[in-house]
């Protein structure tokens, strides 16, 4: 692969040096990707894709960094309250792909992201009959969407296009709390694990979710689980109704503790004394289940 990149950046300080960070802006092209390219299998490769150098990508975005002493103690034990932020916007797109229509299934298309989904629209429940409903390539609504007709892009990937992370730090006479929070935007997964639980074809086999106590029936029209007895569950391969939005916030670090006085830590011959308690990854908002 060749790269070429431009890097713009400052770095600054502002509000009496209660403001501090950098901002990076950034552009990079990627040629000859190394990836799998389809190919037919009569060749005789012993399957249908070959690694090799070919086609060109761009990357660009920012990143951030900044920090900011909302409470700045004037003087020794007062209270302390900084904020900081870190982030990263990245938009990546598919320049060139030596195919004849610009495009390659598992590796996205031209004007489009790397590893763009290629799926079939998932509509929901028939409340009628409780049949799964797609849209055609159309945009027409059908229980039997065609796998090779009414795939489409979807414009998803799993990469984030924004992450990061955020940092509370506080003090206060000897206690200080310290927090790290980590967060991603922009990230589409299919969940499989969902899609085990959530059979209907594994009830009195597996164990399964309880969601499936909401299933479609005649007195039960309006729910996204479709009728114990749907003839089209497993009739699609390549449809988008597991994929779900995976951003998350994530406590991914907190400390409180206390730091004793040089008069009370000497006395024990010590330099330096704290007592703390720290915790990871002590909570996580996200619609991922």
């Amino acid at each position: 692969e060749t790269t070429r990149q431009t890097n713009l950046g400052i770095d600054f300080e502002a509000v009496d040096r209660r403001l501090r960070g950098n901002i990076d802006l950034y552009y990079k092209d990627t040629e000859d990707l190394f990836q799998a390219r389809n190919i037919s299998g009569a060749v005789g490769t012993g399957g249908y894709s070959l690694f090799g150098n070919f086609g060109t990508m761009t990357n660009k975005g920012i990143d951030i960094d900044l920090r900011y002493k909302i409470f700045q103690p004037k003087n020794q034990g007062d209270f302390g309250l900084e904020l900081g932020v870190v982030g990263n916007f990245n938009e990546n797109v598919i320049r060139d792909l030596p195919t004849e229509d610009g495009q390659s299934i598992g590796v996205g298309r031209e004007g489009g992201r790397l590893g763009e989904y290629f799926s079939v629209p998932y509509a929901g429940v028939n409340p009628a009959n409780g049949e799964l409903l797609h849209y055609d390539i159309n945009g027409n609504l059908t229980e039997n969407p065609n796998d090779d007709t009414d795939r489409r892009w979807l414009n998803k990937n799993l990469t984030p296009e924004f992450q990061g992370g955020i940092t509370l730090n506080a003090d206060y006479k000897n206690f200080f709390l310290t927090t790290q929070w980590n967060y991603a935007t922009g990230i589409d997964r299919f969940d499989f694990n969902l899609a085990d639980v959530v059979d209907i074809t594994s009830v009195r086999q597996f164990n399964v979710s309880a969601d499936l106590l909401d299933a479609w029936t005649p007195t039960n029209r309006v729910t996204a689980i479709p009728s114990l007895d749907a003839t089209n569950v497993l009739a699609l391969n390549n449809s988008n109704r597991w994929l779900r939005e995976a951003d998350y916030l994530r406590l991914r670090f907190v400390s409180f503790g206390y730091a004793f006085d040089k008069s009370v830590v000497e006395k024990f011959h010590l330099t330096n004394l704290r007592l703390f308690v720290n915790a990871e990854n002590l909570v996580t908002f996200s619609k991922w289940r």
